[in-house]
């Protein structure tokens, strides 16, 4: 009966992450379960982390080696916040959590993203005595919040931030 239940565990767990894996159209990753198709960064952009399993939090992430550069797609379900004061919370949390210093916010305001209302944040703040900069967008859709973040060291953020804004007005609800 152990062996039984062991296996049918294991069964749900495979059909779980079958059901959760992106679809690889071309370029594109989609991920049917969370209702959002994007493309990849392309260039000295890499695919690097993707997990299946999660329901919330990183399920891609994409690096450029060369600047040292980061940018994130997340999904969390939607909060009982607002869109902006859910990513004001998120920042301050962030910088609380990994102890960000001298915090900046240097712009914000808000755009449509596939015709869905959308909240964008740009900051700065020092860590480990280096200077970063990030920009986020953070939208709802259906059941999905979805965040998009851009974290690189702030000497190589305005060329990497406009990379980022073109590859953030490719993604597609579904």
């Amino acid at each position: 009966m152990r062996k039984l239940i062991v296996i049918i565990g294991l069964a749900c767990l495979v059909v779980s992450c079958v059901a959760s894996q992106p679809n690889k159209v071309g370029d594109l990753f989609v991920f049917e379960k969370f209702d959002i198709q994007f493309p990849e960064m392309g260039g000295s952009w890499h695919a690097k982390s993707l997990d299946p399993q999660q329901r919330f939090g990183n399920f891609m992430r994409f690096d450029n080696q060369s600047k040292k550069a980061q940018v994130w797609v997340r999904e969390r379900g939607i909060p009982k916040a607002e869109v902006d004061e859910a990513a004001n919370v998120w920042v301050n949390g962030m910088a609380k959590k990994y102890h960000w210093n001298d915090l900046k916010t240097q712009d914000e305001g808000w755009t449509e993203l596939n015709g869905e209302k959308t909240f964008w944040k740009q900051y700065r703040f020092r860590s480990n005595n280096t200077m970063l900069s990030e920009k986020i967008y953070r939208v709802y859709y259906k059941t999905h919040a979805y965040q998009f973040r851009l974290h690189c060291r702030e000497k190589d953020f305005p060329e990497l931030v406009q990379e980022f804004d073109g590859w953030v007005k490719m993604i597609k609800f579904l």
